[in-house]
Order: C-alpha cells, then structure tokens, then sequence
C-alpha cells in the first residue's frame, strides 16, 4: 500500500513561518545517508541512553555510511547515544531485495525484523522458502550476530511498522501472508493476502502459528498488547466480506478489521469490521488506560462507524473501544489536503500522533505547510496531541523547504526523537542540515521538546459558548477568560477570519456568505473548542 503515499507530493501549497520561541524547535539535528536512497523505519531506545535506527538503504559507503549496501536493498542499522554521537553501523542485505520494517529489544538483544526475497548470499545466511519472507536479525548490544531466521510459505509474507510486540519471553509477529501450508506456515490461505500471527522463543523457534482471514485481501497488519487482560490486539485492513474467521460483511471498499488474540496459543476470541463506504486503510493500534485505540487513514465522508465528513483528500480517523469492541467515539482529524498517519505513541495521559501532511491550515490544522518557491509539492510532518476524550489539545507543523516523509517517533524524558526521509535537504526553516550530494533521500534524526502543559485542560471551571447558530449578523463568544485566538474557516480549508480575544466577545458576521463554516477556540496550551456553524442573511 506504500504506492498511496506518493501523491502526497505534488500539490502546491504555501507557507507561514514557526515562531521562534516555540517548545517544538528541532534543538538537535543529525543527517545520516550516502549517494543513494535511504529511508527510516524504526526507532529503539534501550538503557536510557542507547538509540537504534532502523534504515531501508539503497546506498553504498558514502556521505556518513560507513558500511555497504547489498543489491536491491538491505538493513541498515545505526547505533548512537541521545546525543547523536554515532557508535556503530551495521548493514545486512543479500543479493535481491531486502526491506527492514522493525526493531525490538528483549534481554538486551535488539531484533532486526522485516522482509527478504534474497537466498544465501551476501551476509545473509538463511534461505527463503517462498518469494518474500521475514528475516529475522538477533544481535547483542555491541552489534554482534547471535542468529538468522527466516519465517513464511511458498508465496509471499509481508510486513508494516509496529508489527512486532514482546510478550513475557516470546515475540509475536503479525503480517500478511498468501501462502498455503509450506515452510513454518501451517494453515492454508483463505483469499489472496491474509493475516497470520506467530510466536517465537528468543531462540527463534515457532511455538505457534494461526492464519485468520476472509475472502480476498487482508493487509498492513499491526499488533499490540494488553498488559490489563493479557490479550494481543491486531489491526488490519481488509477487502474481504464475511467467511472464513470474519464474520460482517465490508461496510466500503477498504475497512479496518480487529481482532482479539489470546497469545498462549493464538485462539482468536472476537473480531470486528470497522469502516466507512470509501477507503479506510490502517496504521497502528495502541492500548490506553484500558481502551483500544485504531490509527487509519480514511478517504470517507460520515457513514458506517464513522461520524464526520472529510476534511480533505485522506484524513486521520481514529476510534476509541473498550475491549468488548463498543466504539465509544470516532474523530476525524485533518487539513485541506493530504495527511496520513504513521505512529502514535502515550504521552502524559494523551496520544500523540505523527503524520505526513501536505495539507495548509484548515479544520484541526492549525498552519500552514512548508514550500520552496520554485517548488510544486510540499510534504511536511505534523504532531498532534489528544486527549482520552479525542479533543485535540495542540498540533504542530515541522518542516523545510524539502519534502519530508515516513517520520518515526520515539519519547524519552518528555524529549521526544523524530527519524524522517528527507529529500534534497539544505537550510531552512526548522532544520539546517544539508545534503550528501545525491538528488535521493537521507535520513534525519532529530529531537524537540514538548509542552510541560500539554495535559492541561483550560476553561475546566467554564462553560464556553457560541451563539445563535445558526448566525445571522453576528456570533457571540462568551465563557472567555484568557487569551483566545478565533479561528473561522469555509469548509473548503480556507482561513477566512482570525482574531485575538481576551473576554466575551461578539464577531460581526453580515460579511460572511451564506452556509456553513468551522469556527475554532485555540488557547496556548489547546484547542479548546471546534464546531460546525451555519449562516443565514
């Protein structure tokens, strides 16, 4: 599904500067890459100071790469310290192509963790048993090998980001899979892709495998688990009606599917089809204070579970369930453009969230992108931060004149680490680094300190107000007892007033045309208010 994200590139868009004091100024920057195409995937932290980055690299020794690469690919992994000072690179690749997805650690061993279509070669030294595998790196912390593993069928496995998850001494993996019974695989394909989730022992052997699925296609599949009931989550998006272990039918095109393993033995307990009539593709799953939560992106107006129109072109939509899998609420988050989710992660309380974005200031977007004057796209990274209600508490737009991709996220200590693609980079705007000389992508690593107050709630003893709505010649604003900025947009994105306000307030509205509009409260510290509002001359 990768192919979905490129057109996020290509739309002309404009910019507004960060200010200066802002918590969120990138403090520490580092670009890795060499002469080619190199790409993150994933970040670990171990020991409270050890940082491991996970790279997709196309390039050979040169720039900052120490080590070389392997045709059609290979892994690339960089050990550093919190500081950025480098400690050790290693590379791992055969002779066709090698696509890394994961890192995990367990016991102080790090897993490197993605997908293979390479046979004995190179330093690979595990066969495959079908087209794409999963390959699997088990090194100590100073970077030696302890052992290879391959795992799949006669066909083809696949894997995302945030498909791994350690369970007491186990690790369990959860991808897609249309294989029949061959290789490790011992359950047969239902459709064309389905899920398959397995566990291993820290040896590397399979204690047990299960294939779930439906029809025809199930994919980008990830995993988490519940420390509170002791159960794996896994997400997935799916084509497929009701057969096999899925039992609704397709509300769209695309749904989310979820379900609910035990990881003694891979039962599957329940499951469920969550979606819209368009596309709703998945990207991660989290368990918070005793809740699911399901990170997608969704190309659907309200329909199905899901409540609020479009924003844009694609949307954040994320849902909140308790674990009998009752949807207790649905938010769509969004600009005017394109904005696709990656990761979310806890943080204080909240869930942060970490996208690529295309999009200018708009619905819960509150700035605009970044764009080169001679330049036709823009792709940005774009933080927003939730509360367990799903309000939106702050959003924050990072970038340069370059486009920015596939950020990865990791917090330490209220600093939070950002990996990113960068294209072409060179100064400006948030970051200043410059790149190795190629006309590809490098990887930058940077980290940014969040809002000690993020988790604070404003106007918790007050009830904000705005009214009439529908609104003739004016709107009031009461309930106002700190500084506000008033934020109105038509429904197509564009700003169409702003305005600073202390107290109560009243906005002359015999200007505006008739119709509906979003108007937006934002504090310092959050957004405290974002409704609908309708006007009538």
């Amino acid at each position: 599904m990768k192919q979905l994200f490129i057109f996020a590139f290509i739309f002309i868009l404009w910019h507004t500067p960060l200010f200066a004091q802002s918590p969120f100024t990138p403090f520490t920057q580092k670009l890795y890459g060499g002469m080619y195409e190199d790409e993150p995937e994933s970040l670990l932290q171990c020991n409270g100071k050890d940082l491991y980055i996970l790279v997709n690299s196309g390039s050979g020794i040169g720039g900052n790469k120490t080590v070389p690469s392997y045709p059609g690919g290979s892994y690339w992994l960089i050990k550093t310290d919190t500081s950025f000072s480098q400690w050790y690179q290693r590379s791992y690749g055969g002779f066709k192509s090698d696509h890394p997805y994961n890192l995990l650690e367990l016991y102080g061993d790090i897993y490197l963790i993605g997908e293979s279509d390479s046979g004995i070669s190179g330093n690979k030294t595990v066969d495959t048993y079908g087209e794409d595998d999963i390959w699997v790196i088990k090194i100590d912390d100073l970077g030696h090998e302890i052992w290879q593993k391959s795992y799949g069928g006669s066909s083809i496995e696949s894997m995302n980001t945030n498909s791994v998850v350690a369970v007491n001494n186990t690790l369990i993996y959860a991808v897609s899979s249309n294989s029949n019974i061959s290789g490790n695989k011992t359950g047969n394909c239902r459709g064309n892709d389905d899920v398959w989730v397995f566990c291993t022992d820290t040896a590397g052997n399979v204690l047990w495998d299960k294939t779930y699925g439906g029809n025809t296609y199930e994919s980008e599949v990830t995993i988490t688990y519940s420390e509170t009931n002791h159960r794996l989550y896994v997400l997935s998006s799916s084509l497929s009606d009701a057969s096999f272990e899925k039992t609704e039918d397709a509300i769209g095109s695309w749904d989310l599917w979820l379900l609910e393993i035990n990881p003694e033995n891979g039962d599957l307990i329940k499951e469920k089809t969550l979606g819209s009539t368009e596309e709703d593709i998945s990207s991660d799953v989290l368990i918070h204070n005793n809740h699911i939560y399901c990170l997608s992106f969704s190309y659907g107006n309200a329909s199905g579970h899901k409540t609020e129109d479009a924003r844009g072109e694609t949307d954040l939509w994320l849902l909140k369930l308790d674990f009998d899998f009752n949807v207790i609420w649905d938010k769509t988050i969004g600009g005017e453009g394109s904005d696709f989710p990656h990761q979310f992660i806890k943080y204080q309380n909240n869930l942060l969230m970490v996208s690529q974005s295309n999009s200018n200031a708009g619905y819960e977007k509150t700035e605009n992108g970044y764009q080169a004057e001679d330049s036709d796209y823009l792709a940005d990274i774009w933080y927003v931060l939730l509360n367990e209600e799903g309000n939106v508490l702050w959003d924050k737009t990072i970038g340069s004149e370059c486009a920015e991709v596939d950020p990865r996220i990791l917090l330490l200590n209220d600093v939070l680490y950002s990996a990113i693609s960068i294209y072409d980079a060179e100064p400006s705007y948030d970051f200043n680094v410059t790149d190795f000389g190629d006309s590809f992508s490098d990887v930058l690593l940077f980290k940014m300190k969040l809002p000690e107050n993020s988790a604070v709630k404003p106007f918790q003893d007050n009830k904000v107000e705005i009214y009439p709505n529908p609104a003739n010649q004016h709107l009031n604003i009461d309930g106002i007892n700190q500084e506000t900025e008033v934020l109105i947009y038509a429904l197509d994105g564009r700003l169409i007033l702003t305005e600073t306000i202390q107290s109560d307030t009243r906005i002359p509205t015999e200007t505006f045309h008739p119709g509906a509009y979003i108007v937006k409260l934002k504090t310092k510290d959050a957004i405290i208010s974002s409704q609908t509002l309708m006007i009538n001359h």
